[in-house]
């Protein structure tokens, strides 16, 4: 969950009642925002509802009625100090949208007071670039009565029972190979930085990861995979190897065990809190979103890590790419240093033209690989076609020479017909009286001559 959506929901809960700033009221009492390009908002109190579940099945029905289809819902997920709930869905409408939708349900209930609801939704391509305005929108024009509410990025006090630090100064760190920059507070460093993907490090244990891929994973089940490995590993390090298209977060552990498997650290304990599963992305890959607590089992105690993790299909060579953008803070230093990350990932920017030329080099690479891969594999089929050849061959000539022996014991022979271009097996005496009668017409058979099927 944002930290965005997560300050809605706590502000939504303290308020207890709702006023809208901005908007049309609607038939349903609920008041809409239509902003073309950017997405749609449908917000305020449901009267009479006293409970989440009966809210959230208020506001489902709204959807249902509005677009004339039963929409799609994702896993619920809750604000840690709030009665509020929301839930990403999908769905295919029959009328009042000329495409697939996607959207955002939230619901909170305030103890003694009505519930109180919003739906966010746009197009479903575009969709997870939307929400982030949609959200800041909502919490614009959804203030508590008597004011209050998200004003200037701050949370109302008590809105969501924390108050978070202030972000550190941050210094501009650019990447090595030029490709971005990203703000580091003091105490921070960039461990890793290529092709406009950075890791950075700070003095108590923080990371923060942002454009990370893990390239190069091979699939054990794809041929194409397996055949690409002598050329794109001659040395036989080691590999990550993982089935592509499997459950994200399986596939998370199972390179997390690998990767701390080979530098030889302990294997982190991995706790999902919340998930959140995304609709596809303009890859047509789908992703997740996590808060997770993590202990890395080396002393130093649990971390909160918040994750969005997905997949890029695999290319020409059949390896595959995860990724991956995080933020892991040591448990005791959530609250702490919450602003300094946000401002940390506010920060980042990538350099296109740099990483486009990166991308051309490792494009030409990968081309070149794969033509060599192509090449050694058509040799290797025309090596395996001609040893299957030779083995047949053999086989053959085995086959022909048993039965010619065989025909031996049993006095018998193998005539061809010149007239009727046939062949027969027949005794020694017949054979003889006929080639010898008219041999023009019959003949023997050798035995290297002997047709597949008819003599053997």
């Amino acid at each position: 969950m944002s930290s965005r959506l997560r300050r809605i929901l706590g502000a939504i809960a303290a308020a207890g009642c709702l006023t809208a700033s901005a908007g049309a009221v609607g038939a349903e009492g609920l008041r809409t925002i239509d902003t073309p390009g950017v997405g749609h908002i449908v917000f305020g109190p449901i009267d009479g509802e006293k409970s989440i579940s009966n809210g959230l099945g208020t506001i489902l029905r709204t959807v249902h009625s509005r677009f004339g289809d039963r929409p799609q819902i994702g896993r619920l997920f809750r604000a840690r100090t709030s009665d509020s709930v929301a839930a990403f869905f999908t769905m295919t409408p029959k009328f009042n949208a000329p495409a697939p939708i996607a959207g955002m349900v939230i619901v909170c209930k305030p103890a003694g007071q009505d519930a109180a609801a919003a739906l966010l939704y746009d197009d479903a391509d575009r969709f997870q670039k939307s929400v982030p305005t949609l959200l800041k929108m909502l919490g614009e024009a959804w203030h508590p009565a008597g004011g209050g509410g998200e004003r200037d990025g701050a949370p109302a006090p008590g809105a969501s029972g924390i108050q978070a630090g202030k972000a550190a100064p941050l210094n501009t760190v650019v990447f090595s190979d030029r490709s971005g920059s990203v703000g580091l507070p003091e105490g921070w460093q960039v461990t890793l930085a290529v092709r406009g993907g950075v890791r950075a490090a700070g003095p108590n244990g923080e990371q923060v990861l942002l454009g990370v891929l893990i390239r190069n994973i091979v699939d054990p089940t794809n041929p194409r995979a397996l055949a690409s490995l002598r050329t794109l590993n001659p040395t036989r390090q080691p590999i990550l190897a993982v089935p592509y298209g499997r459950d994200l977060v399986d596939t998370w552990r199972a390179l997390s065990q690998q990767i701390h498997h080979m530098s030889n650290t302990p294997v982190p304990t991995i706790k999902v809190l919340t998930r959140q599963d995304l609709p596809p992305g303009p890859l047509g890959t789908p992703g997740v979103l996590l808060q997770a607590e993590i202990d890395n089992n080396d002393g130093t105690g649990p971390q909160i890590a918040s994750l969005r993790i997905g997949t890029i299909r695999p290319g020409a060579l059949g390896a595959w790419t995860f990724c991956i953008d995080s933020v892991i803070v040591p448990k005791p230093l959530e609250e702490k240093e919450r602003e300094t990350v946000k401002a940390i990932i506010a920060s980042w920017r990538q350099d296109g033209a740099v990483i486009q030329k990166q991308t051309d080099v490792e494009k030409d690479k990968i081309h070149k690989i794969g033509d060599d891969v192509t090449k050694r594999i058509d040799r290797t089929h025309k090596l395996e076609d001609i040893h299957n050849d030779t083995i047949r061959n053999q086989w053959d000539n085995e086959d022909k020479y048993s039965k010619g022996f065989q025909n031996y014991q049993f006095d018998r022979a193998v005539v061809q017909d010149n007239e009727l271009q046939g062949h027969a097996t027949t005794s020694s005496s017949l054979a003889a009286l006929l080639v010898e009668g008219n041999p023009t017409r019959f003949q023997y058979v050798n035995t290297q001559d002997y047709l597949k099927g008819i003599d053997y």
